[in-house]
């Protein structure tokens, strides 16, 4: 699958999450900003609010793989050097959806990008022309302490 099958295949699943969130984790409205030139430049997807007044930018992730692996790209593309979502994301949280898993992984964008900075990871070719790091979801979750919530779609 291309990259642009696979945004499309990923929108409708995107879509259901931030429904799941304003029922389910104190969210109080979504803001779907995936067609804002000015947030996709930022690689954000959504904008939570919270019913406490608080609010943060998202990046939603969407994996049909049942792997125990977390692809993280960090070159968009080899041949250009463009850097990947994991690292030009501007948001507070990357929302990774394991669809055929029932699982949300919400990770802290900062704790990650940390760990991708001071840590020495072997890149690893993803598809149309992507790098990025394979890691076990368990390794990571030593390295970044995400959230998981159960989620069905």
């Amino acid at each position: 699958m291309t990259f642009k099958e696979d945004l499309e295949r990923a929108k409708p699943y995107e879509k259901a999450v931030m429904k799941y969130a304003e029922h389910s984790i104190g969210v109080k409205e979504t803001i779907d900003v995936r067609e804002d030139k000015k947030y996709q430049n930022k690689d954000i997807d959504f904008i939570v609010l919270y019913k406490d007044g608080g609010f943060k930018r998202i990046e939603i992730k969407v994996d049909f793989f049942t792997t125990q692996n977390v692809f993280l790209e960090v070159v968009s593309n080899k041949k250009y050097n463009t850097q990947g979502c994991i690292l030009k994301s501007k948001s507070e949280e990357i929302w990774y959806v394991f669809i055929n898993l029932n699982k949300l992984y919400i990770i802290n964008t900062k704790k990650l990008k940390n760990w991708l900075y001071t840590t020495k990871v072997e890149l690893t070719a993803g598809g149309d022309n992507a790098l990025g790091v394979k890691i076990k979801r368990s390794d990571l979750y030593k390295h970044v302490n995400y959230r998981v919530r159960k989620i069905y779609l």
